[in-house]
């Protein structure tokens, strides 16, 4: 589970060529370190709040572009705009429901029993996003890593590729050993771990814990 993890992790600073210690908020193009710097770093007097790369992500785009030109001193349009259309294409994913359900089988006991997991997500893409040597738009391809709590045994794993443009429902479905989940599932053996990773995004990955119903 953490190694399937650790592998989309390398492969996210690959591609976006930044260091694991850099601020995720370094990937993209005009902010630069200064700006990076005081974008993440909570004022001393005012109600104003740090920032990370989610909380850039999930704010209004015309919020988003006061707050840059506020911090920037002097960003042109052109580079402010190239600035917005870089934020807003990544992919911005909310999980609006998980939910992990037993399936008993006559046939199968023990460690043949299966779990299911079900998942909606709602994924916000704006415009295009990165581009492939052809000048195209490559995508960005998320996986879904789900493990164990104590051992964190990996129980499944799946990828897709995030929609283009706009906001989509996307629902997946991961099959699962429940035995294994049940037995190293944590407080009263009651939960697995969702991960959901964009590969050649960082900052915007996200973990929930569910219940094991």
């Amino acid at each position: 589970f953490e190694l399937v993890t650790q592998f989309s992790i390398v492969r996210q600073v690959m591609e976006t060529r930044t260091t694991p210690a850099s601020d995720p908020m370094s990937q993209v193009p005009g902010l630069n370190a200064d700006l990076v710097h005081r974008l993440s770093t909570k004022p001393k007097h005012g109600n104003a709040k740090a920032h990370n790369m989610r909380s850039l992500r999930e704010m209004q785009r015309d919020d988003c572009a006061n707050l840059i030109k506020k911090l920037s001193k002097g960003k042109s349009a052109g580079a402010l705009k190239s600035t917005l259309n870089a934020i807003y294409s990544m992919p911005l994913i909310k999980i609006e429901q998980s939910k992990a359900t037993f399936n008993p089988s006559k046939e199968s006991q023990g460690a043949g029993q299966r779990g299911t997991l079900e998942i909606e997500m709602e994924i916000n893409r704006q415009g295009g996003g990165k581009q492939n040597r052809k000048g195209v738009d490559g995508g960005y391809s998320v996986s879904l890593i789900l493990g164990t709590v104590s051992s964190r045994f990996l129980l499944a794993y799946t990828s897709f590729q995030a929609p283009r443009g706009g906001t989509t429902k996307v629902k997946k479905q991961l099959d699962f050993d429940w035995a294994a989940a049940k037995a190293s599932g944590g407080e009263d053996s009651g939960f697995v771990i969702l991960r959901v990773i964009i590969e050649g995004v960082r900052g915007l990955d996200t973990e929930v814990l569910v219940p094991l119903k």
